[in-house]
């Protein structure tokens, strides 16, 4: 699955080997955090339907700046038993600009927000039919705007994270050490 799991704006990564689950009885998840030091800003959306679907699936959304237009789509699942992110992240060029944002959402309206005075670097919620762009604090430890939010946090630490599923079972994460 791919996601955001330490809100820095960089996708990271979750696997999971079913085989060594079914021989060995254990847990083999892996998660694989993005450290990858790039010098570009990002902005981060999460849509929220009125009119359309709650999650906003089948939306999208056109990011505007001076010197080009980037484009994403909202859906849902990734592949076998996984579920990425609906939350959508946008690399924007050091020097670039955002202007607005386009999203046609999957009820058929479309809508235009002004963002250019928005700063960078950070998540915001739009929901249908509002022309605001709320912040979202992600800075904050109870992990308010975070992908596993659906999760129970158990344990945390520098650079592992445990967490219960809400349908049974207990998975530690752990980033890989060289």
């Amino acid at each position: 699955a791919r996601a955001d799991l330490n809100n820095d704006g960089r996708i990271d990564l979750v696997t999971s080997n079913l085989d060594v689950v079914r021989y060995n009885n254990s847990s083999n998840v892996q998660v694989l955090i993005n450290n990858f030091d790039f010098e570009n800003n990002w902005i981060g959306l999460v849509l929220k339907g009125t009119d359309t679907n709650i999650n906003a699936i089948g939306t999208t959304v056109n990011i505007i700046t001076e010197s080009d237009t980037i484009s994403k789509f909202v859906r849902s699942g990734g592949s076998y038993a996984s579920q990425g992110s609906r939350r959508l992240i946008f690399n924007i060029a050091k020097e670039d600009k955002i202007t607005k944002v386009l999203i046609n959402w999957s009820s058929g309206k479309t809508q235009e927000i002004d963002i250019s005075d928005s700063e960078l670097n950070k998540y915001y919620q739009i929901l249908e039919s509002s022309d605001q762009l709320e912040e979202l604090n992600c800075e904050q430890s109870n992990w308010g705007c975070s992908d596993i939010e659906e999760y129970e946090i158990l344990d945390i630490r520098l650079n592992s994270l445990t967490l219960r599923n809400p349908i049974g079972g207990i998975y530690h994460l752990q980033e890989p050490v060289d």
